[in-house]
């Protein structure tokens, strides 16, 4: 049996979900799969600082995230900051593969990309390794050549910058952020001639927000159903959940903790409002169901929604009263969502799942046949 070793981290939830997401995908094709959250495995005080730390100053200091976001996207702070974490984790990394004993290394966070291209560069991981990019932007931490392949959105933006800082074309796989398969069945949208629908996503680590965004919709002159996903937060869901007992006339309000359906809540709605995480986003690309970004964490998420913007996949208010009139303009003339929607269509025309499985397996086989040549390691 084929065994796969998934480097994974808890700075914010994506990471860990796409690790989760390719680890079902390859279990179900006969794999023998381990997760690794290796800041966890390697070194319990990074893990705080960085786990623990990323949690903290993106709902509490957004803007100082952003700032250390952006400093260490220079590539000479980079090059310093690389080799620091890298000489912190490199032996019990090393030490995780040799246990492990995998026939492929997939990696969901840029930190161990470069732990690992180390671990390349000198021989002592002689295995074929992917790097999934979970954001639109490609920081440079991400940057190493001793990766094998890169899956990443299928937006220009994203390639571009990983062959700015070096990647071969041919490495680049530009198929889309790995999401479950549930998230390619598509619904009839824009048909209804109830309610308009709207999924408002965002509560583990925006949910000072959520508040704001729904007065703004049960303001709004327009019968509105607003499903609201507060994710982990369950003191926001019970806060929500009181506040809004009483709403006016002609509006619905249903509200979630953390969600197994995600997929479905999608299906039925006509426009997510949502912070522009990559994972989130790429779901909602997926179902080709149109976004409208609210506000953002400084740093990857600003990155985020300007390339969403910029390539038509998303709209993004100013400021969160703007949400009242851009609604109001959707209700009216749907065009502007049909037009999102096609955007996503165009963008997302494979299955990224499947064109990982087949990468996966290129990859495995390709470094068999290599190493059994003579002279070979």
């Amino acid at each position: 049996m084929r065994r796969v070793l998934i480097f994974s981290a808890s700075t914010g939830g994506g990471h860990n979900q796409v690790a989760a997401v390719l680890r079902d995908e390859l279990e179900q094709n006969g794999y023998e799969t381990t997760v690794i959250d290796f800041l966890k495995e390697s070194n319990r005080f990074l893990d705080f600082l960085l786990a623990s730390g990323y949690n903290h100053l993106a709902v509490r200091s957004a803007r100082l995230y952003g700032l250390i976001y952006r400093t260490s996207n220079n590539k000479r702070v980079d090059t310093r900051l690389k080799a620091v974490l890298s000489r912190i984790l490199r032996n019990k990394i090393n030490a995780a593969v040799i246990s492990f004993h995998p026939d492929l290394i997939i990696c969901t966070h840029p930190i161990i990309v470069n732990v690992l291209g180390l671990l390349k560069a000198r021989s002592q991981v002689v295995l074929p390794v992917i790097s999934v990019i979970t954001d639109f932007d490609a920081h440079h931490m991400y940057i190493s050549k001793y990766i094998d392949a890169y899956i990443t959105t299928p937006c220009i933006e994203t390639k571009k910058a990983l062959l700015q800082g070096g990647i071969a074309e041919n490495k680049i796989f530009p198929c889309g952020i790995p999401v479950k398969r549930d998230f390619f069945r598509q619904p009839e949208r824009f048909q209804s001639a109830g309610r308009f629908s709207v999924l408002l996503m965002g509560g583990s680590l925006g949910g000072k927000y959520l508040a704001r965004v729904i007065n703004v919709l049960l303001d709004n002159p327009h019968p509105l159903k607003i499903t609201v996903v507060c994710g982990r937060n369950y003191r926001l869901k019970r806060n929500l959940q009181l506040k809004y007992q009483n709403i006016p006339s002609g509006k619905e309000i249903i509200i979630y903790g953390f969600c197994h359906n995600i997929a479905e809540l999608m299906d039925s709605a006509d426009l997510l409002i949502s912070k522009p995480g990559g994972i989130t986003t790429s779901e909602a690309i997926a179902k080709q169901l149109p976004i409208l970004i609210p506000y953002a964490i400084p740093g990857q998420e600003e990155e985020n929604a300007h390339i969403l913007v910029e390539n038509h996949l998303a709209l993004k208010a100013g400021k969160i009263s703007d949400i009242d009139p851009i609604i109001s303009g959707l209700i009216n003339d749907s065009g502007t969502l049909r037009e999102i929607s096609k955007n996503m269509e165009n963008l997302s025309g494979s299955n990224s799942l499947d064109t990982f499985m087949a990468l996966s397996e290129r990859l495995i086989d390709g470094f068999k046949a290599s190493s059994s040549l003579p002279g070979a390691r």
